[in-house]
């Protein structure tokens, strides 16, 4: 037969987003001295651990509830694992730090995420991203997590950066977050909307005024239960990318 392939992944961790389980997104340390094996960094509970692993019975990349890199026989002397994803995307055998935000072909689950599902590889954890400070004009978004993160990830939640004026009134730009999101006037729809771009109009709009008008403090927002909106120098507790009601 043909020689079996074993990719040498040289991540510190990996970072996984948008595959469309909640329980599988996340970060993913490297186990000591076992190439190609991770562990969920939050899953302390042994009964709870999640592993991202090659294994070359399968010749895949799976996401599993316990570590199977070393089996090769096709009835393991251990219960059949539970398997949460399985990729055969051959682009992450050359994956090394530093490299984010790459796009993970799956063959399950269905990410649910416009961008499909992402990796990244990484020599620390993700540092905290300090809040950028407040200036005055500034507005301060927060919603739920689960509106924010994961399934939805409609990633709304920051502070919003006064821009210039646009379309004849004032804009805000979220700042210091991963996606791209605007709070601005639209004058096609003569409201204010929160959206994925300045386009005129936008092609995804998240949250909108359910009434017409450019007086954004009159704004009664669709979903009002799950957005709330203040001045980001008067914000309690500060406004960053995970801020949450």
């Amino acid at each position: 037969g043909l020689p079996v392939f074993t990719p040498m992944m040289a991540c510190n961790f990996i970072e996984l987003k948008y595959t469309g389980d909640c329980d599988v997104d996340g970060l993913y340390s490297s186990v000591f001295n076992e190439p190609n094996l991770y562990k969920k960094s939050d899953a302390n509970n042994h009964l709870n651990a999640k592993y991202f692993q090659y294994t070359e019975f399968t010749q895949s990349y799976i996401v599993a509830d316990t570590d199977i890199t070393n089996q090769c026989d096709a009835t393991p002397a251990i219960a059949s694992p539970t398997v949460y994803l399985k990729s055969v995307d051959y682009s992450l055998r050359s994956l090394t730090n530093g490299q984010v935000n790459q796009p993970l072909q799956l063959e399950f689950p269905t990410p649910t995420h416009a961008n499909g599902a992402i990796i990244s590889c990484l020599s620390n954890e993700r540092p905290t991203k300090l809040t950028p400070f407040a200036s005055p004009g500034d507005l301060c978004v927060v919603t739920p997590s689960w509106l924010n993160g994961c399934p939805n990830y409609w990633e709304v939640s920051g502070l919003y950066r006064a821009m210039s004026i646009i379309n004849g009134f004032p804009a805000y730009k979220l700042d210091g977050c991963e996606s791209m999101r605007y709070l601005f006037y639209v004058e096609y729809f003569n409201r204010y909307v929160i959206a994925d771009s300045l386009e005129n109009p936008p092609s995804q709009i998240l949250f909108y005024c359910e009434n017409e008008g450019s007086a954004l403090d009159q704004c009664q927002w669709s979903n009002p239960t799950f957005i709330e909106i203040s001045d980001a120098t008067t914000k309690v507790g500060g406004c960053g990318c995970n801020s949450e009601l």
